[in-house]
């Protein structure tokens, strides 16, 4: 399930992510918010909680993610500014490591103990 966050700047999408994630959760939850940000032309700061609960994505949501990754991050790559990442998972956190200098903008690893210093960090 992919829920949005609120109590942060206009500029800043917040997600919390818990279970598998499906393409539904992606389609219906994810992406709006993305496309809407993407087509006002601002930039774009990203926040995303993964707890202990969170197992995954199905592999239909894997999909809609490399479809978004082609359209969102190539092709507005100069959008993207921030992610911050909060998670105590450990794969969760090698993969950040093997894989996020692929990512557009800058990209921050937290875990929930520095919750409060990822939120300031993706707001400035």
């Amino acid at each position: 399930m992919i829920e949005l966050l609120d109590g942060f700047p206009s500029d800043v999408l917040a997600f919390r992510l818990t279970g598998q994630i499906t393409a539904r959760d992606y389609d219906e939850v994810l992406m709006p918010p993305i496309r809407v940000a993407f087509e006002e032309g601002g930039d774009l700061r990203v926040y995303v909680e993964m707890g202990h609960d969170f197992t995954g994505f199905e592999p239909g949501a894997l999909w809609e993610d490399v479809k978004a990754g082609v359209q969102y991050g190539l092709m507005h790559r100069d959008q993207w500014k921030k992610m911050a990442i909060v998670t105590d998972l450990t794969w969760i956190g090698r993969l950040v490591v093997l894989f996020g200098w692929m990512a557009p903008g800058e990209l921050q690893l937290f875990t929930f103990e520095q919750l409060l210093k990822a939120k300031h960090w993706v707001s400035d």
